[in-house]
């Protein structure tokens, strides 16, 4: 069973909303960052997987690069890299099948030039830097290799920007995938560790099997604990922690964005998880960093404020008779429930209503379309009053994966910050999974636009089952 497993959450504000501040250990970009203990490691880069968004791969899709961030023209990039693993997780150890992938850096330029600037260099179990898990930290490995005079495990951008590292596999095996088991990749500005600068807005990984031969589990049985950090475009910044979340997906899609997986231009549909296809690669959007991104590159945004007409007024647009003026200050959604039976939420096969409207920084002001029926189609009469509820949110996140066979026990978004006045918290989560045909297994609802709190077991599922003859005989692509 393949499905979109699509939550989002609010990492802004709603009239009042607290966007909390934890303080958090800074790391700097690698395998400690994602793998909190030796015992969940390896989790393996994933790059140049056909079917996984082809991730950090050569001339790969632009919404898949690992991208590293310069604020200034003498900072440095110190690279720490392992010998290629199996998919199994294991070492290629006899010399016929050894390690063997090439890595280059290029710089991200808008005019469509991206020269070369650091590389190719190839990785063998001979030259490879690390190791080990306890390896793979800036300080610990060496980086003096030099291969034609230049160091092949530092980097020197001489200009401030975006870099991107891409990675081929050169074996005879004609697996274009490489995996990657322990690594690093850490920015130093002034002799001192500058973190979050490390992102991709589609990452893949896979964290291969610790014995696989245990039903039901088999070969998904290492969990991920990592943390991830969502960057948007309007400046938010939000924490989505695994930690003993039961999340165990082998190899696995991420990537975040504000709308959802769907692509049909209406909000209420585009938030549906989507069964049976791998379409984060329409989900690409946000940044997403391994440890909190640096303020100084990627700052705060502004928190805004909403307007709102006291009633509907008549629409211009025969199929939406009515609409309700709206106005916001920073771009963001806001969602109007009408709520007929006037329980202050939501209700599944209803009379209530939700619309939901993007808006753009360059159109803050518009008349929202309302057809002027019931959620059970039913029409409304010029006598029927009704509840109008108005949220508006900013840094609106939707965290969609491809490929996570379990998440037994729920996970914890929290917002990060920007810090704003008038305070409510938003950190619960909200999914739609009225589109998924199998139930989950845990009792946790398809339907949640409601939203959940991670203490709550939020957003579970372990329904899934490769083998009723309870066996792990199986190949994983299965």
């Amino acid at each position: 069973m393949k499905k979109i497993n699509n939550l989002y959450s609010v990492g802004g504000w709603f009239f009042t909303l607290l966007c909390l501040f934890t303080q958090l250990n800074l790391q700097a970009g690698g395998i400690k960052d994602i793998a909190p203990t030796a015992a969940d490691a390896p989790v393996m880069l994933e790059t140049g997987r056909e079917g996984f968004g082809r991730f950090a791969d050569y001339g790969g899709p632009e919404e898949g690069r690992l991208y590293i961030s310069f604020g200034r023209a003498d900072e440095v990039l110190y690279l720490g890299l392992s010998p290629e693993y199996t998919n199994d997780g294991v070492p290629f150890v006899n010399n016929t099948v050894a390690s063997r992938y090439q890595f280059r850096i290029r710089r991200d330029n808008p005019t469509g030039t991206d020269p070369i600037v650091h590389g190719p260099f190839t990785v063998t179990n001979l030259n490879a830097n690390v190791e080990t898990y306890a390896e793979a930290e800036y300080g610990i490995y060496d980086t003096t290799q030099l291969i034609g005079g230049e160091q092949m495990y530092v980097f020197r951008p001489g200009e401030a920007g975006d870099y991107y590292i891409e990675f081929d596999d050169v074996s005879a095996d004609g697996d274009r995938r490489v995996n990657i088991p322990f690594w690093d990749l850490t920015v130093v500005r002034d002799e001192q560790v500058v973190p979050g600068r490390v992102w991709s807005r589609g990452w893949a990984f896979r964290t291969p099997q610790v014995t696989g031969t245990t039903p039901p589990d088999c070969v998904w049985d290492r969990e991920f604990n990592g943390s991830l950090y969502s960057y948007t475009e309007d400046g938010f910044v939000s924490l989505i922690d695994f930690q003993d979340s039961g999340f165990q997906g082998l190899s696995f899609n991420i990537a975040f964005n504000s709308t959802g997986p769907g692509t049909s231009g209406d909000l209420g549909e585009d938030r549906k998880s989507v069964p049976g296809v791998n379409q984060t690669g329409t989900a690409r959007q946000h940044r997403i960093f391994l440890s909190l991104p640096d303020i100084e590159l990627f700052p705060d945004g502004i928190c805004g404020e909403v307007t709102a007409s006291e009633s509907f007024i008549c629409g211009s647009e025969e199929n939406a008779p009515y609409c309700l003026q709206v106005e916001v200050t920073r771009s963001g959604q806001v969602e109007i429930l009408l709520d007929f039976n006037g329980n202050g939420i939501l209700d599944d096969n209803s009379q209530d209503v939700n619309l939901v409207y993007d808006f753009g920084p360059d159109s803050l002001a518009a008349c929202i379309p309302w057809n002027g029926l019931r959620g059970d189609s039913t029409p409304v009469d010029f006598s029927d009053t009704v509840d109008v509820i108005i949220t508006y949110s900013q840094g609106v996140q939707h965290w969609s994966a491809y490929d996570v066979e379990f998440m037994k026990n729920g996970f914890c978004v929290e917002t990060v910050r920007p810090t704003c006045d008038q305070t409510l918290s938003s950190n619960f989560l909200y999914y739609d999974d009225r589109d998924i045909p199998e139930d989950p297994g845990t009792g946790a609802p398809r339907d949640n636009r409601e939203g959940c709190a991670c203490d709550e077991g939020c957003r579970t599922w372990d329904n899934f089952s490769l083998n009723p003859g309870g066996t792990c005989d199986t190949f994983d692509d299965s």
